[in-house]
This record gives C-alpha cells, structure tokens and sequence, in this order.
C-alpha cells in the first residue's frame, strides 16, 4: 500500500477461500492509518488528474482488475467504509466520483454510505448498479463489454430514486430524503424536494421537517488523530482518567460516551489498537517538548510568531 507521494506505508491482503477476516491490512501506526489512505490511488494519480474523475469501487482486486481492464483511474478503501479524510482527497483531485460497488444487499449498503460521504465533500456523484452477486473484478473476468457499457452510463443517484418513487416505491422517499441531506448545496437540495413534493402531494413543510430528522453524515470534525485514538484507548483500559495532557472536547466527550457504555460511539480503530502502543505514545505526549502547529498565509506573520516565541516553542510545519 503506497501513500500519494509513492513511499509504501503498509500491506494488505485479501481472502480468496472464503475465510475471514475477508481484509487484513498492516497494523495502525502514525505512518499507515487506512482510514486516511485509498489503495491504487499512487497509481492512480495521474489519470485521475487528466480526467478529473474517479472510479470507486470496494475491494483491492476490483482496483487491480479495473487496472488491468484500462481504468487506471480506480481506487478503493483499505476494507472499511469510505471515510470523510478519503472523501475530501478525492475532491481535491476530481470533480466526479463513480460510484461501482458490488451488486449484493452490503454493497448496495456500502454504496448509499460513500455517497453520502462524497456529496457532503461537494463532489459530483454517479453510481453503477452491478448485477446481483457480481463486483467489478467478477463481472470484468467474465462480460468486460457489459462492464464497460455499465460504468459508461452511470446513473444520477437522486434521479434513480425519484424514478423508484413514481413507480410507488415509498421506502425511496427517506432515501432520497437522506440524500438531500448529505447535500453541501442547499439550493439543489431544495429542487429535489420541490419535485419530490409534487411527485408524493406532501407539503414542503412535511419533508423539510423529515428532512431534519434524517442522519447527518460525519463531518471532518468526528475524525481522531491517531494519538487521540491512543488516548482514548488508554483512558477505556485505565479508568477513564487522563492526566497531565490537556484533552480535546471531542475526546472528553468521546471518554464519557466510553464510560457510559456507549462504546458504538467509539470509532472501531480504537479497539483494535495495542495497548502498549497506546502506552508509549501517551509516554511520549507527556515527555515532549510543547509543539505549535499553526497554518499561517504570510511569512511577515510566521516570523512575527517566531519572534514572540523564540526559545520557549518549537514549531513544526512552517
């Protein structure tokens, strides 16, 4: 698994027998976080940045045989959910996002979530709607022309649904509902809700009142570092209590969810850390020096804060 600048980072590997786990990658460390990573997209790079669009599928083959089979703009999550770190590298480097996921029940689960993900990010999303029981890497060993002919008409994921729901399908409406709500710009939400109004008779005020009942997806805010994940780890195994280092209140929030008991609210990556690890690096928070990080837009400004706080901080990142 490479990093977008070429250095490998990691590996992973796939099961091809049927047995799990279906995804086992190298252990989380401050150089690998998978959440933060796409596979293929090193690779990938070049050609996503000609075509200013991405083809997003799930697993490593599907990355590997799309490859193969000429699209060299593939990329994949590292076996998990798409994340909001992997949906904002993708809208910096395209402006559509081709959504081909597996034609099976979790697939079109998987999908419905990193659209979510990728509208919230103001991406452009279309989707590919697989046969059922097939995934990119099947369906290109045995039709490569029906795939091609599939990822060459992708669907608007708002029109497929407004479609479904004038054939009578009700369950549509909160997944359109959901969608709107993903949505960055809120005028183009708005005209879905004006058609969808018009289509089912419902007042406006009826779906914009569903509409704010309808999840949220996660913002960039709900990501941990990973030494906050080590924090966190820490705090579950030790009582809950961290001191001499000044917590985040999205950490203080996230320890008392923990004692609780509401350990859903807790992002999985915690769990899977070791805890030595998690031991060493709340070590070294502890022992090291005090580190600025700063983002500032003018070089009069980082040498009037390198005057400020010459000898006393070390600044990292200027």
């Amino acid at each position: 698994i490479f990093d977008i600048k070429g250095n490998v980072i990691g590996f992973g590997a796939r099961s091809i027998d049927g047995s799990n786990p279906k995804y086992l990658n190298s252990p989380e460390s401050e150089v690998f976080q998978k959440g933060k990573q796409l596979f293929g997209l090193y690779q990938a790079l070049e050609y996503i940045k000609e075509e200013r669009r991405v083809l997003l599928v799930e697993g490593y083959m599907d990355v590997i045989s799309l490859h193969q089979a000429g699209w060299r703009n593939a990329v994949a999550p590292l076996g998990t959910a798409l994340t909001s770190a992997q949906a904002k590298i993708l809208a910096s480097l395209a402006r559509e996002v081709i959504v081909v996921f597996d034609g099976d029940e979790a697939g079109r689960r998987a999908s419905k979530s990193a659209i979510c993900e990728l509208l919230s990010h103001g991406i452009n999303v279309l989707s590919v709607s697989l046969p059922p029981g097939e995934d990119p890497d099947s369906l290109s060993k045995k039709d490569q022309e029906l795939l091609r002919k599939l990822i060459s008409n992708p669907r608007n994921p708002f029109e497929t649904l407004i479609e479904s729901i004038k054939q009578g399908n009700k369950e549509a409406i909160d997944e359109l509902l959901n969608l709107c709500n993903c949505l960055r710009d809120e005028i183009t939400s708005f005209s879905y809700l004006t058609e969808l109004a018009k289509i089912t008779n419902m007042p406006m005020s009826l779906l914009a009142s569903r509409l704010k009942t309808a999840k949220k997806p996660k913002q960039d805010s709900d990501l941990l570092t990973y030494n906050q994940m080590a924090i966190l780890k820490y705090a579950i195994q030790n009582g809950y209590e961290i001191k001499d280092i000044n917590l985040t209140p999205q950490l203080i929030s996230l320890i008392e969810k923990a004692k609780e008991g509401n350990l859903d609210e807790i992002p999985p990556e915690v769990f899977k850390m070791r805890l030595e690890n998690a031991e060493e690096i709340l070590k070294s928070i502890k022992d090291s020096e005090i580190e600025l990080i700063l983002t500032l837009e003018s070089a009069e400004g980082i040498e009037n804060i390198r005057n400020l706080l010459k000898g006393t901080v070390r600044l990292r990142g200027l």
